[in-house]
């Protein structure tokens, strides 16, 4: 069975990290979409580390010698590294070389921070809402002191031409780079593929433009780059002629960059699929989220580190010279409250002891403890959301519940942790749900310690919070083609559960090769009265429609078309229309960006024999392939047998099918 990927799982290349390694540095990578700021570093020459940590949409970052300052959604924090603290850290003793400690904050409010840079000991940052360049500072929000020609008079927060990017030379501000010339609200957008420019300062002469969505302008030798970012392009640009030469393909949307001696460190990030504008680029089949080192002598490709999971979008990379293994806390790591220093020296002082302690570092960072000791602590966490729950629990849970998290969980989260000397070694996490129900989604213990009962007191514990929320019954689902399958039941039948159902059937198929049946190919030939219209156009008549179909006494429910809306896939969805009766639909809801899952496929009985189900499924296949979604899983009631054979006969010929697996549930009533 693959394995599923972990919460910033990546790949990368050796030569990577040994790059890293070689030039004893490490890497500052800001992702406001999965609102971390990661420390890179290479251990080892040919392993990485990272150290992800929380702020709120980070965005810009700007470094100056030991300093390190963060653009948030509302602050600019400013981070000061601090070698004999790194020392000194509590939680690992002489393991790092380096620790940026919050030391500032400024209240910006929300203004969209870009590009940062410290200029004669001021922070310089593109306030790309007002359209100005401005100084941060504790007089104000901010101080603009520069716009572009044609930026009205009049600030205001309207984004009218994103400017985001900012080239410094000498601690000067020489370049900056903007999404199009315009000057209305968001009027940018519609150009934005190829109506991006650079501007000189303070002239505001464009110097360049005709440029895709154009980022990270900087100066390395007294020459221009700049990121042409749709193209997926590492641009040179002569000021004088406005000539551009491509020195490096970078294979997906380029954004952020930063110079260590003859390498470029430059952000990628995926493209948006269901953006119609970015799904027709070159680089749509090949961008991912990562960083690539370019040996800018040759403008070749020295190597690259990309994520599998969590982080999609990245917005600034930064390096850390003279660090092989720095550490950052964040502002909500209480621990670095005991971080004092002064000019003569630092020391870590007490905690609080009105302040929880938690360091916040993951389970996988900490030293795991001797599963000799059988005493073990447990504790209640009666509300987690599923932010916290990965980043310090992420090795203690449920592959499966993982996937869930990241596409969103809708119930209250509450959790029985298991510790031994302090440090998490087991976990439950269930899920509280409106009126009297509840799931558990994921029961996990470190291997080390299991057979030692833990598992059935974190499930006594769970039972006695459920039955204390007034909860009737508690279901747990899982997949039964997971390794863990005997031992969950296992478990499970011990603490009175009952015994596992089949509930539903499930077919993954691939999305080009299912495309190809003959059947599909045949009823798109076919002429006939049937319409099929996108989801996204149904309308008030046809809604009330469906109402009266869902009112009949023989509709299944399961297959209503209105379930799961925040999650519905409007585009790939379809119904099907005889004049102006709604006779049929294909549901199909988002899993990930590469797959889809159809939830109800339904066709009035007295219409099935005009090839309405092959109509529908074709269209959905076929908007899938469009928008770059690999797959779709069909999910079937186990007792619907008739349907179950449909499909395997439908897509069998076709070597469409990826996998079948069911989907199993287990039940524990309390009333």
């Amino acid at each position: 069975m693959k394995t599923m990927p972990k919460p910033f799982d990546c790949e990368y290349t050796p030569q990577f990290a040994e790059l890293l390694h070689n030039l004893g540095i490490s890497l500052a990578i800001s992702t406001y979409q999965a609102g971390k700021v990661i420390v890179l570093s290479a251990i080892e020459k040919d392993k990485l580390i990272q150290l992800p940590r929380t702020f709120d949409n980070p965005m810009g970052m700007a470094t100056a010698p030991n300093s390190l300052a963060v653009a948030t959604r509302n602050e600019v924090i400013v981070l000061r590294n601090d070698k004999n603290l790194a020392q000194g850290y509590p939680q690992k003793q002489g393991v790092y070389d380096g620790i940026y400690m919050p030391r500032a904050h400024y209240y910006t409010g929300y203004i969209s921070m870009h590009d940062m840079e410290f200029t004669d000991n001021q922070i310089v940052g593109v306030n790309t809402l007002f359209s100005c360049l401005c100084y941060v500072n504790d007089k104000y929000s901010f101080t603009p002191f520069w716009k572009p020609p044609f930026i009205s008079e009049q600030l205001v927060g309207e984004d009218r031409c994103h400017l985001n990017g900012l080239a410094t030379e000498n601690g000067k501000i020489k370049y900056i780079s903007a999404l199009g010339k315009t000057n209305t609200q968001q009027a940018w957008r519609a150009g934005k593929m190829n109506g991006g420019i650079v501007m000189e300062y303070p002239s505001g002469k464009i110097i360049a433009d005709g440029l895709g969505m154009p980022h990270s302008p900087r100066i390395y030798d007294g020459k221009l780059y700049v990121l042409n970012s749709t193209q997926g392009e590492l641009l040179k640009i002569d000021p004088a002629t406005g000539r551009k030469q491509v020195i490096c393909q970078l294979g997906g949307f380029a954004r952020g960059m930063s110079r260590y001696g003859d390498y470029l460190f430059i952000g990628v990030s995926k493209l948006r699929h269901n953006s119609p504008a970015f799904r027709d680029l070159p680089i749509a089949a090949s961008s991912f989220a990562g960083v690539i080192a370019v040996y800018l002598p040759y403008g070749s490709v020295a190597g690259s580190f990309r994520y599998q999971m969590t982080v999609d979008e990245i917005y600034d990379v930064k390096v850390l010279p003279d660090l092989m293994r720095p550490s950052l806390l964040s502002p909500n790591m209480p621990i670095h409250k005991q971080a004092l220093s002064t000019p003569q020296q630092s020391m870590w002082g007490r905690a609080d002891d009105k302040q929880p302690t938690n360091s916040a570092e993951t389970p996988q960072a900490r030293q795991t403890p001797s599963a000799n000791s059988s005493s073990f602590n447990f504790q209640l966490i009666k509300e987690i959301n599923a932010e916290n729950l990965i980043a310090q629990f992420s090795n203690l849970l449920f592959s499966q519940f993982l996937k869930k998290l990241t596409n969103g969980i809708k119930g209250k989260l509450t959790a029985v942790l298991a510790l031994q000397e302090g440090i998490p070694i087991a976990l439950a996490v269930s899920e509280l749900r409106n009126g009297q129900t509840a799931e558990l989604h994921s029961i996990y213990v470190l291997p080390q310690f299991r057979r030692k009962k833990i598992a059935n007191r974190l499930l006594e514990i769970t039972d006695k919070v459920l039955i204390d929320n007034n909860i009737q019954y508690v279901d747990a689902v899982y997949l039964d083609l997971i390794e863990e399958k005997e031992t969950v039941e296992s478990l499970l039948a011990k603490n009175n559960w009952l015994p596992p159902q089949r509930t539903t059937y499930n077919i993954k198929l691939n999305n080009k090769t299912a495309l190809k049946a003959k059947s599909f190919a045949d009823a798109l030939k076919r002429k006939d009265e049937v319409e099929i219209f996108e989801w996204k156009d149904l309308q008030n008549a046809d809604i009330q429609q469906i109402k009266n179909i869902e009112a009949e006494n023989n509709f299944p429910k399961y297959l209503t078309p209105f379930q799961i809306p925040e999650h519905l896939e409007r585009q790939v969805s379809t119904g099907a229309r005889i004049g102006n009766k709604i006779v049929g639909w294909c549901i199909i809801h988002k899993v990930n960006k590469n797959t889809v899952q159809c939830s109800a496929l339904y066709v009035l009985p007295e219409h099935r024999k005009l090839f309405v189900d092959k109509k529908l499924l074709a269209n959905s296949f076929s908007k899938s392939v469009e928008l770059n979604i690999d797959s779709s899983i069909y999910q079937i009631q186990y007792s619907d047998k008739f349907l179950q054979r449909y499909l395997n006969s439908l897509f069998a010929p076709t070597n469409a099918i990826v996998s079948k697996y069911h989907t199993v549930a287990l039940r524990k009533y309390y009333k």
